[in-house]
Formats: C-alpha cells, sequence, structure tokens
C-alpha cells in the first residue's frame, strides 16, 4: 500500500471534503516522482485544511501528511547523495567496474521473477578432485554461441526479449556487443561459485564479462590467482553490473562464497565468444 493510501484509508472513517482527499493524492504522487515539489506539496495539504471546520482535524492531517512528505523527500534526498558513480575496485591488475544502479529496483524484481519463470535451468554435473559432482547452483546459455567450462559445453538457446532487453541496456553502458550470456541461479545461500577464472580461450586474450545481479544481495570475492593474496569482497546488489575486462582474468580469480539466510539470486554474464 502506497502512502497516500496509508493515510487517505487512515482518515475514511471521518468526514474529509473531497478536494481535501485529492490533494493529498496529488501531493504524494507528485513527491515520488521529484521530490522539489515538496515544499509545493506541502502548502497545498495545508491550504486545504486550514479552510476545514474543524480546525483539530486539519491540524492532525496536516502534521502527518507533513511529516510523510518530509520522510519521503529526505530518504529520495540520501538515495540520490550515495550513488557512487562507477568504480574499479580493482587496487591493479586490469579492471572490475561497478555500476550500482545499471537497473530499477522495480526492473530488477521484474527481471528477476521472469527469468526464474521462464528460463531454461539446468543442474549440469562437473568435475572436480577428479569427481563428478552437480553444481551447486542452476545454469542456462542463451545466445549465439554456446558457452564452454570445465569440461562442459552447454546447450544454448535463442535470445529471449527479456535477455535483449538486458543485453542492450548492458551494451549502452559497456560499448561492447556480446554475443551469449550465461546464467545462474542461486536458489538460496547455500548454492554457491568456487574459484575460478573466465579465460578460456574462445573468449580471447582480454576477455571482457559483463556480470548482472538480480535477486537478493551476495558476497562477492576476488583473489590473486597466483598467491591467492589481496582478497577483495563487495556485495553484488539487485540491478548492478560488474564490467570486467583488462588482465583481471589472468591475474585475479573470483567466487561467490555460501552465506546463510540469503534468498534467490540470479547472474548473468555476458560474453564475447570467438
Amino acid at each position: 500500500m502506497s502512502d497516500c493510501q496509508v493515510i487517505f484509508y487512515r482518515f475514511s472513517n471521518v468526514e474529509i471534503p473531497f478536494v481535501l482527499s485529492i490533494s493529498l493524492k496529488i501531493s504524494l504522487y507528485w513527491l515520488q516522482r521529484n521530490c522539489e515539489y515538496s515544499i509545493f506539496a506541502c502548502q497545498v495539504v495545508i491550504s486545504f485544511s486550514v479552510g476545514y471546520k474543524s480546525i483539530k482535524l486539519a491540524v492532525r492531517i496536516t502534521v502527518e501528511v507533513s511529516q510523510r512528505l518530509l520522510s519521503l523527500s529526505f530518504a529520495l534526498a540520501m538515495s540520490n547523495l550515495f550513488q557512487l558513480p562507477p568504480t574499479n575496485i580493482l587496487p591493479f591488475g586490469g579492471e572490475a567496474i561497478l555500476h550500482e544502479s545499471l537497473f530499477s529496483k522495480e526492473e530488477s524484481d521484474g527481471f528477476y521473477n521472469h527469468l526464474v519463470a521462464t528460463i531454461n535451468w539446468k543442474q549440469e554435473p562437473i568435475k572436480m578432485f577428479g569427481k563428478m559432482v552437480m553444481q551447486p547452483r542452476l545454469t542456462a546459455c542463451y545466445g549465439e554461441k554456446s558457452v564452454a567450462y570445465s569440461g562442459i559445453t552447454m546447450e544454448v538457446h535463442s535470445w529471449t526479449a527479456q535477455l535483449l532487453a538486458i543485453k542492450h541496456r548492458v551494451e549502452h553502458t559497456a560499448g561492447i556487443t556480446f554475443n551469449s550470456v550465461l546464467l545462474n541461479y542461486y536458489r538460496d545461500g547455500n548454492d554457491s561459485m568456487g574459484w575460478h577464472r573466465d579465460n578460456e580461450r574462445e573468449l580471447g586474450a582480454r576477455p571482457v564479462i559483463a556480470s548482472v545481479s538480480f535477486g537478493a544481495p551476495r558476497k562477492f570475492m576476488l583473489r590473486t590467482y597466483k598467491d591467492k593474496g589481496d582478497v577483495v569482497s563487495i556485495i553484488l546488489t539487485p540491478g548492478s553490473l560488474l564490467l570486467m575486462g583488462g588482465e583481471s582474468q589472468h591475474i585475479w580469480e573470483h567466487s561467490l562464497p555460501k552465506t546463510k539466510h540469503a534468498g534467490g539470486r540470479i547472474n548473468l554474464t555476458f560474453r564475447v565468444i570467438t
């Protein structure tokens, strides 16, 4: 229920002029779209409230609405203030540029729910320490080229409209045209990804990997491949893009460790396969 609905229904048991109820809705509508309207919204509410015959009720409504408006305005201002610009999270040896909000929350939630329901998910076996075990996640491959890793050549499916929409947004930011995407579905905190590098020959000498996250936030870790040091740890939030390039796949390896009490997460890694 929206803030407007909360206020409207809270006072629905008393006689409020029709124009006042409309002003409350309009004020909150505009505030949620631009915090610059907050002062104007409060003035509109106050002007209609003061004209009402019950001064006590008018004051109560005005105070509550004003507090709600200011709270929304402050939250919006803080989210804009602390929105970090794209940042290279690696101290050396390539690039891993983090774009924290390539997709909005609404877009992220929509894509997550759609992908969970429509992607041809499979749980593939993989060879580890000489034994075949089931991967602790579900996977799928879409695009024009099949993804191969750790002895697995995945079945490739045609692009869907949703995947193309995500792809085009990523390409606009990265400045690169991708021809394949590997999807990983981590159903809960028990699903994970071990330490590895995306450095297969078909990815080229300096692979570019565009990693998009939807669903629950998860910890993502990188460390130097040779000495297993210089660990970098970040939280990949829904709607974020991590763009890895340069020497990053040769100098660094990365993983998604298990965690407690995590919800589902989908990761899409867009690639250029030759």
